[in-house]
C-alpha cells in the first residue's frame, strides 16, 4: 500500500542563457505537469552536473548548455545559494565532465580540449566556509589551469579525484574515448600515468574498502566493466597492528606505529601486484555496477537491465557473492540505495514520462525460492516528473527531520518515565534529481514518527509496523508513545493493545498509567511483576516498588470513609513487607503529604528514623500539627527526633515545647544551655526545678568540672557522662559530649535559680503546685531518656548460632544466616520465602542492607531477636503475645528495630518460647511479651508489647539472663540466682511456689557463688565459681514427668502381676524435680565455658572446645552414636572427640556447633530442615510412626566459613582481668580523687549538707534564696556579678541584689539597692541597723576618704 511519504520540489530549473527558474513548491511541480514543460521555449539546457553532501553543507555544480556553471550551496534550514559563471565561449572548452574535491570546496572539470581546470566554489559563494588556499595549492579567487600530454589525441568522457595514500596528494583520473584512464597529479599539475582499457570510456567510481583496497570501477561504452587495482596496504600487517592495539590498550601501554606498507599503481611498475584492468566477466552486458554508499558502509550493486533483480555486493573484490537480493520493478533504468529506501527511475515511453518509485529496502528483499516477484508491501509510493524530462544524475540527500525533532523533545518533557531514548534519526533521507532542464528535490514531506504516531491512532498497526521496518525505527519506543496517547484520550483498551505491541517494560508501563490517573491498573500491573520471583531485574523491582508507593498514597489521599483507613492499611503493609523501595524518596513523599505515622513507622521498622527526622525538619510544617507533636514526644521517637539537624528541633517547636524536651533530659540541658539562659523567663517552674537538679554542682559528674584547674574546659569521656547519667539510671550517648566550662554551668545555674526565686516571690510558694525532688528522680529513673551507649564489644554476651523451636541463625562475619521453618517469618527472609515453606541457610538481606554488624543473636519458638555492635536490637516473627517488641501484635517477615532499647546499650539478649529478655550495658533487665505466668517479673500476669525495664531489679546488679518456656532467670553479680515465671515444672527451685511474678531468690543454692545460668524450656542449670566447678540442675519437662508416671505404673503393675516384693525396688525414690541436683562432671577435667539447656537435652562446652551432650536422645539430639541410640543418657557424653569448639546452641530436640575451624555442625531431628541439610523432599519417604533425625554431627552446606571472634576463644569469665588490669598509679589515682574541693567546702558551710534543701525548714522550697546564696558566695569565680546582677535589677528582685552585694561586701551598692526597694514601695529594705552598718562599711573601705553617700 502507497504512502505518501515524499514530496516533489524544483529546487531549480533553466529560462534562458542567464536566469534560472526559481524554487518553486508542489502545486508548481503539479502545474508543470500539466502543463507538460518547465518553460514555454527551453532553448538551453544542464549538460553535466555533480552534488556532494558533507554535514550540513550540499553542493550542486551544473554545467549548462549556454556556456554558465552554476554553482548552489544550500545549508540546513537555510534558503539555497546561487552563483552562476560564465564559462569560456569556444567550443574546445566545451566542459565533458564535473566532480567535486575536497568536501565540496573545488569543483574538477575536464573540458573536450583535454583540459582541466579546478573551480572554487565555496570560496565564491560562502568564503567563511573555504579552506586555506595554501593547504591545497589552489586558487580560491580563479580557476587552477592543467593541460594533459597529448592533448591533441585525447577526447575525455569523464573525470574523478582520488586521494592517494602512496604520493600523499590528489589524483584526477580522467577516462577517454580512446580507452585509456589518464593519472594527473593536481598538486603538481602534470600527467604522470595512462592505463589503456581498449574501450571507450564511460564512467569511472573510485571504490574505497575498508581502509586497506582502493580500485576504481570502469563501465565501458560496450558495457564492460572493469575493476583497476589502485593501491593496497599490507592487509595481513594491518589486522596484526589491529590486535596489537587493543592488547597494547590492555596492558595500558602505547603502541608506536611503524609506517604501513602501501602498494600503488603510482609506484615503480613490477609483476607483483596485478595494476592493470580486471574485466568483471561474471556480469554479464545488461548487468551495470555501481558504486552505492548505504549506512556509512561502500558496496558493489549489479543492476541487472532484463530482470527485476537487483543484488548487492561487499565492495572486495575477493567475494562475489550478494550480500542482498532485492525485487524492483521491470523496466528499471536507474536504481539509488539509500539507509533505507530504493528510488527506482523508470522511462515511461509513451507518455515520455520519467517515475520515481520508492521501495522499502528491508520489504524488498528476494526469498531464495521467490526472487522474481516484488513484495506489494514494498513499494510506498510513486512519483511522476513533468512531462519530457531525462535524468542526468541522482544522489542521496539529507534533510534535517525537524517535525520529529519537536515530537521528541516534547514527549522526553512529558513522560518522565521513559529514559530510554528513541532511535529515531535526527536526518531523514531523500535525493536529489538532475535531469536536462531542472533539479528536483525528493524530500520527505511528513515526520515519519507523526506518521507512525497517526497510523496506530488510526488502527492501522499493520501500515505503521511496514513503516517502522522500512525506516528501521525504534517500534519498541513508538508503539509506547501511541500508547501514551491513546491513555492521553482515555482509551485504555486500545493503550493495552499498543503497550503489548511495543514489548516495553513493565516499569514504563506503570509509569504511564499512572502519570494519566489509571492508578488501580499501574498498582495492579507492579503488583504482577512484583509477584515474578526472579523474572524482573533487581533495578526494574527497585522502579516498581517506588511507583507502588506512590499508588498508595495516591489512593489514600483521595479514598474517603471507610476506604480511606482500608487503603492506609494497604501502604503501611506494602511499607513494611516490601524491601525494594527507596527508603529515602519514600520518608520524602509520606513527609509531604504529611503522612506522619506511616513514615515514622516505617522509618521505625527500617533503622533510618534518623533520615526521616532529618527530612521532617527540612519540611516541617506550618502550622504545627498537634499529632505529629505528640508522636514526637513519644518514648519510640523522641530521641532520634532532638538529635535531628544537631539540635535543629529548637528553630522548629514553640518555646514551650522546646522548653519541656530539654529540660527533661540531661544531655539536652548541657548542649542548649544558650537556650536556656535566653527563655528561662518563659519556662515553667517545674521545668526550672528539673534544670536546677540536672545542673547541681554538688551532683555527682557535674562535681568533676569543679575538681580541675579552673577555666580549663572539661572534655568528659564515656564513663563520666555515665556517672551524670547514672544519677537518674541513664545511658551515656553516643558522641563525646563536651561539657560547658564551669563557669558557664555555673552562669546558667544561677540564673535559673533567680528566676526561681522571682517566681515564688511573685506567685508564692505552693506545695501542690511544684514537683518534689523525689517525682523529678523517679521522672529520670522511669526511662524517659532515649540516649545511645558505646558498646564495647567485650561487654557483649556473644551467640555465633542459635536455636529455636524448628529454626536456626548464625553469624557469619558480622552476617546473619537463618535456615528452617519459615512461619510466621521468623527466619526474616520477607516474601523471598514462602512462609509456609522451610528455607536452607540464606542471608538476612535487610540486616545487610542496612549494613549492620550482627554480634550475638537469640531465638524463640517463632520469633528471633538479632543485636547489633552499636548495641541496635532488631527483632522479627510471631508477635502474637508482643514478643517483637514493636508496641503491637503485627508478624514481621523482615528484622525491625526495637525502639523501646535504641540506645539503651543492650549486651545481652535471651528468648523464652514467646518473651524475652535483653540486659543493658548498665546491668539492667528489659523484658517483654508473654506474661501469663508472671515471667517478665512485672508483678502483673499482662503481657508487654514493648520492653519494660523490671522494676524489682533495679536494686540489683545484673550479670546473666535466661529465659524458658514460661520461666525466667538472671544472675546478679555477687553469683545469686533470681527466678520468676511458671514454677508448675519446678523451674522456680522451689517448692510449693507454681508461679510468681518476681524474682525470687533461689535459696538452695544461696550458699554457693553461681558463674553461670541458664535456662531451659522447663528447666534450669547453674554452674559454679568454686573449685572444683559443680553443675546444678532442677526443673523437669512435662513429658520427661509423663514418660516417669508411665515407667512407674508399669512397673508397680509387673511386680504386682509377679506377686514379687518391691519395697527393695521402690525404696530410694528420687527427690523432687524443683529441688537443684548436682550432674556428674567428675570425668570432665577442663573449665566448663558454656552451658546451654534445650526441651528434653543439654550440652556443655569446656575451655579446651570439647562437647560434651546428655538428657533425652529420641531425636538423636546428642549426636553420640556410641549410645547405641539410648533414650536418656544421664551424665554428660562426648560430642566428636576428635574435634573442638567454639560455640554451641541448641533447639527443641536438635543440635548445633561451630569448631574452632568455623565449620558448623548440626544434628538431631531434620523434619523441618532446621539442620539445614535440605531433607525436606526425603520426608515423603520416612513411614509416618518414623521421625526424620541425623544421628550424628554433619557440615551444613551453604554457609561461609565463620570467623571466631576473639572473646570466644577465651573465658567468659573476666573479672580477674579487670581486677589485675587496675595499676599502682591507678588505684593511687582513685584515692587521690578523694581529696578536698570548693564542693566540699560548699556543702560543709551547709547546715544540711544538700545544695537543693540546705537547711531543716520543712516549709522550705528547693533551691530556694539558701540555695541562691550559697552557690553566689562559695563560686564567686564561676560567674560574672554584673550579670547576676543586671538579671535581679531586671527582674525588680531589689532584696535579693542587696543580699548579693553584702555577701560581696559591697556595702555602697546593698544601700542604693535598698533604696530602690523601698522607692518602690515594697517592705523588703534594709532596717535601721543594717542601713547604718551599711554606711559603716562603706566609709571604712580603704581609699574612701570623705566620699558622700549620695554621691
Amino acid at each position: 500500500m502507497a504512502y505518501q511519504l515524499f514530496s516533489l520540489k524544483t529546487l531549480l530549473g533553466v529560462y534562458n542563457e542567464s536566469k534560472l527558474l526559481p524554487s518553486v513548491d508542489d502545486d508548481a511541480a503539479k502545474s508543470h505537469h500539466r502543463d507538460g514543460r518547465i518553460s514555454s521555449s527551453p532553448t538551453h539546457t544542464i549538460t553535466r552536473c555533480a552534488f556532494h553532501q558533507s554535514d550540513q553543507t550540499s553542493v550542486s555544480v551544473l554545467v549548462r548548455s549556454d556556456h554558465f556553471i552554476t554553482l548552489v550551496v544550500e545549508e540546513f534550514g537555510e534558503e539555497p545559494k546561487t552563483r552562476s559563471i560564465q564559462w569560456f565561449l569556444s567550443p574546445g572548452k566545451t566542459v565533458k565532465s564535473v566532480c567535486l574535491i575536497h568536501s565540496c570546496t573545488w569543483a574538477l572539470l575536464v573540458t573536450e580540449d583535454a583540459s582541466l581546470y579546478i573551480l572554487p566554489v565555496l570560496p565564491l559563494i560562502d568564503p567563511d566556509k573555504c579552506l586555506s588556499s595554501a593547504s591545497c595549492g589552489y586558487s580560491i579567487d580563479d580557476i587552477t589551469f592543467i593541460i594533459l600530454k597529448g592533448q591533441t589525441h585525447t577526447r575525455p568522457t569523464s573525470v574523478t579525484c582520488w586521494r592517494s595514500l602512496y604520493k600523499k596528494c590528489d589524483i584526477a583520473l580522467v577516462g577517454s574515448e580512446e580507452g585509456e584512464v589518464i593519472f594527473v597529479d593536481l598538486d603538481a599539475k602534470q600527467e604522470i600515468r595512462r592505463i589503456r582499457i581498449r574501450d571507450a570510456v564511460v564512467k569511472l567510481d573510485v571504490v574505497h574498502h575498508l581502509k586497506s583496497l582502493t580500485y576504481l570501477l570502469i563501465l565501458t561504452a560496450s558495457n564492460n566493466q572493469f575493476g583497476l587495482l589502485l593501491e593496497q596496504t599490507n592487509s595481513r600487517a594491518g589486522s596484526m597492528t589491529n590486535s596489537l592495539e587493543v592488547e597494547a590498550a590492555t596492558l595500558d601501554f602505547t603502541l608506536v606505529r611503524r609506517s604501513e606498507t602501501v602498494h600503488s599503481i603510482l609506484g615503480p611498475e613490477t609483476t607483483d601486484h596485478p595494476f592493470r584492468p580486471l574485466r568483471f566477466d561474471q556480469f554479464m552486458r545488461t548487468v551495470q555496477l555501481s558504486k552505492q554508499v548505504v549506512k556509512g558502509n561502500t558496496f558493489i550493486v549489479a543492476h541487472c537491465l532484463s530482470s527485476n533483480i537487483l543484488k548487492v555486493y561487499d565492495s572486495s573484490l575477493d567475494s562475489w557473492l550478494p550480500i542482498y537480493v532485492y525485487g524492483i520493478p521491470i523496466s528499471s533504468e536507474r536504481v539509488f540505495l539509500t539507509d533505507s529506501f530504493i528510488f527506482i527511475m523508470s522511462k515511461v515511453k509513451k507518455q515520455e514520462l520519467t517515475s520515481v518509485t520508492v521501495l522499502s529496502s528491508m520489504l524488498s528483499e528476494a526469498s531464495k525460492t521467490d526472487r522474481d516477484r516484488l513484495s506489494s508491501d514494498a513499494k510506498l509510493q510513486t512519483i511522476v516528473l513533468p512531462v519530457g524530462e531525462e535524468v542526468i544524475g541522482v544522489y542521496r540527500q539529507v534533510h534535517p527531520d525537524a517535525r520529529n525533532a519537536e515530537v521528541d523533545g516534547s514527549t522526553n518533557q512529558s513522560t518522565s518515565c521513559n529514559k530510554s531514548s528513541t532511535r529515531e534519526q535526527a536526518l531523514v533521507e531523500g535525493c536529489i534529481i538532475f535531469t536536462k532542464r531542472a533539479v528536483y528535490q525528493i524530500k520527505p514531506q511528513v515526520g515519519f514518527v507523526d506518521l507512525f504516531l497517526e497510523l496506530t491512532a488510526e488502527g492501522s498497526t499493520k501500515k505503521a509496523e511496514i513503516l517502522g521496518m522500512t525506516l528501521d525505527l525504534n517500534m519498541s519506543s513508538l508503539y509506547l508513545r501511541a500508547a501514551e496517547a491513546k491513555l492521553r484520550q482515555s482509551h485504555l483498551p486500545e493503550g493495552i493493545k499498543l503497550f503489548r505491541l511495543s514489548r516495553g517494560s513493565t516499569v514504563a508501563w506503570a509509569c504511564l498509567l499512572a502519570k494519566f490517573g489509571y492508578i488501580k491498573e499501574s498498582l495492579s500491573v507492579v503488583e504482577g511483576a512484583l509477584g515474578k520471583q526472579g523474572e524482573v531485574s533487581n533495578s526494574d523491582c527497585r522502579k516498581l516498588a517506588d511507583i507502588a508507593v506512590k499508588c498508595l498514597v495516591y489512593l489514600h489521599m483521595t479514598a474517603e470513609g471507610n476506604h480511606q483507613r482500608l487503603s492506609l492499611l494497604n501502604l503501611e503493609a506494602f511499607l513494611a513487607d516490601n524491601l525494594d523501595y527507596d527508603e529515602h524518596a519514600a520518608v520524602t513523599l509520606l513527609c509531604e503529604f504529611r503522612l506522619w505515622d506511616s513514615m515514622l513507622e516505617m522509618s521505625k521498622t527500617r533503622g533510618i528514623l534518623e533520615v526521616a527526622m532529618a527530612t521532617l525538619l527540612n519540611n516541617w510544617p506550618d502550622p504545627l500539627d498537634v499529632s505529629l507533636l505528640k508522636k514526637l514526644k513519644s518514648k519510640t521517637f523522641l530521641g532520634a527526633f532532638v538529635s535531628a539537624g544537631n539540635g535543629a528541633f529548637v528553630e522548629k517547636l514553640p518555646t514551650p515545647e522546646t522548653a519541656a524536651l530539654i529540660s527533661s533530659r540531661p544531655q539536652l540541658v548541657f548542649r542548649h544551655m544558650s537556650f536556656i539562659r535566653e527563655h528561662v523567663c518563659q519556662m515553667s517552674i517545674q521545668q526550672l526545678l528539673q534544670v536546677a537538679v540536672l545542673m547541681d554542682p554538688t551532683k555527682p559528674g557535674v562535681r568533676q568540672l569543679f575538681e580541675k584547674p579552673h577555666g580549663r574546659q572539661r572534655s568528659l569521656s564515656l564513663s563520666s557522662v555515665a556517672s551524670i547519667d547514672s544519677c537518674y539510671g541513664l545511658e551515656p550517648s553516643p558522641e563525646t559530649i563536651i561539657l560547658p566550662e564551669a563557669s558557664s554551668l555555673v552562669e546558667v545555674f544561677v540564673s535559673v535559680l533567680i528566676e526561681l526565686v522571682h517566681r515564688r516571690c511573685q506567685q508564692g510558694y505552693d506545695l501542690s503546685t511544684e514537683p518534689s525532688l523525689a517525682e523529678i528522680d523517679n521522672n529520670y529513673c522511669d526511662g524517659k531518656e532515649e540516649v545511645h551507649v558505646r558498646i564495647s564489644n567485650s561487654d557483649i554476651r556473644r551467640n555465633l548460632i542459635a536455636c529455636g523451636e524448628h529454626h536456626s541463625c548464625l553469624i557469619s562475619s558480622g552476617e546473619l544466616y537463618t535456615w528452617g521453618k519459615a512461619t510466621c517469618g521468623r527466619l526474616g527472609h520477607g516474601s523471598i520465602i514462602p512462609l509456609e515453606g522451610c528455607s536452607l541457610p540464606t542471608r538476612v538481606e535487610t540486616l545487610q542492607m542496612h549494613h549492620q554488624q550482627i554480634v550475638t543473636v537469640a531465638c524463640g519458638s517463632r520469633h528471633t531477636l538479632a543485636l547489633t555492635s552499636t548495641g541496635r536490637l532488631y527483632a522479627w516473627g510471631d508477635s502474637t503475645y508482643g514478643q517483637v517488641g514493636c508496641g503491637d501484635r503485627k508478624t514481621r517477615t523482615h528484622p525491625s528495630v526495637v525502639e523501646e532499647l535504641q540506645g539503651k546499650g543492650c549486651v545481652e539478649i535471651a528468648c523464652g518460647s514467646y518473651h524475652c529478655l535483653a540486659r543493658t550495658q548498665s546491668n539492667r533487665v528489659w523484658s517483654w511479651g508473654w506474661g501469663v505466668h508472671g515471667q517478665l517479673g512485672h508483678r502483673d500476669i499482662e503481657d508487654q508489647l514493648s520492653p519494660k525495664v523490671i522494676g524489682t531489679l533495679l536494686s540489683k546488679d545484673i550479670a546473666q539472663i535466661g529465659a524458658g518456656a514460661c520461666h525466667s532467670g538472671v544472675l546478679d553479680t555477687d553469683g545469686k540466682a533470681w527466678m520468676f515465671g511458671s514454677g508448675a515444672f519446678g523451674q522456680l527451685g522451689a517448692e510449693g511456689i507454681s508461679k510468681s511474678s518476681v524474682p525470687l531468690l533461689l535459696v538452695s543454692l544461696a550458699n554457693h557463688t553461681i558463674k553461670n545460668l541458664v535456662c531451659g524450656y522447663y528447666h534450669n542449670l547453674a554452674m559454679t565459681d568454686s573449685e572444683p566447678q559443680k553443675l546444678f540442675i532442677w526443673g523437669k519437662s512435662p513429658l520427661e514427668i509423663r514418660n516417669n508416671l508411665q515407667a512407674s505404673r508399669k512397673l508397680k503393675a509387673h511386680l504386682k502381676k509377679s506377686k514379687k516384693p518391691h519395697a527393695g525396688v521402690l525404696s530410694k525414690p528420687q527427690g523432687p524435680h524443683s529441688q537443684p541436683r548436682l550432674v556428674e562432671t567428675e570425668h570432665i577435667l577442663s573449665p566448663i565455658k558454656k552451658i546451654v539447656a534445650a526441651y528434653t537435652h543439654n550440652l556443655l562446652l569446656t575451655a579446651n572446645g570439647s562437647l560434651y551432650a546428655w538428657g533425652r536422645n529420641d531425636m538423636d539430639q546428642l549426636g553420640d552414636p556410641t549410645n547405641n541410640h539410648k533414650r536418656h543418657v544421664d551424665t554428660p557424653s562426648p560430642v566428636m572427640a576428635a574435634q573442638t569448639f567454639a560455640d554451641v546452641g541448641a533447639g527443641l530436640s536438635f543440635s548445633a556447633a561451630v569448631s574452632h575451624y568455623g565449620v558448623v555442625y548440626t544434628w538431631g531431628s531434620a523434619e523441618m530442615d532446621q539442620l539445614g541439610y535440605n531433607l525436606q523432599p526425603h520426608v515423603s519417604l520416612v513411614p509416618p510412626s518414623t521421625h526424620l533425625t541425623v544421628s550424628s554431627p554433619r557440615k551444613v552446606p551453604g554457609v561461609p566459613l565463620i570467623t571466631i571472634p576473639a572473646e570466644l576463644l577465651q573465658s567468659y569469665d573476666k573479672g580477674e582481668e579487670l581486677e589485675e588490669s587496675f595499676s599502682e598509679d591507678t588505684r593511687g589515682l582513685l584515692v587521690g580523687s578523694m581529696s578536698t574541693t570548693i564542693i566540699d567546702q560548699l556543702l560543709s558551710s551547709l547546715p544540711v549538707p544538700s545544695l537543693s534543701l540546705p537547711s531543716s525548714d520543712p516549709d522550705q522550697p528547693p533551691y530556694d534564696r539558701p540555695s541562691l546564696l550559697a552557690v553566689l558566695q562559695h563560686l564567686s569565680d564561676y560567674y560574672q556579678l554584673p550579670e547576676v546582677l543586671a538579671q535581679c535589677e531586671r527582674s525588680g528582685m531589689w532584696a535579693l541584689a542587696t543580699e548579693i552585694h553584702l555577701l560581696n561586701g559591697d556595702f555602697d551598692q546593698a544601700l542604693l539597692s535598698s533604696l530602690s526597694e523601698v522607692q518602690q514601695g515594697k517592705e523588703d529594705g534594709l532596717s535601721l541597723d543594717e542601713a547604718v552598718s551599711c554606711l559603716h562599711g562603706f566609709f571604712c573601705k580603704p581609699g574612701r576618704g570623705g566620699r558622700s553617700i549620695v554621691g
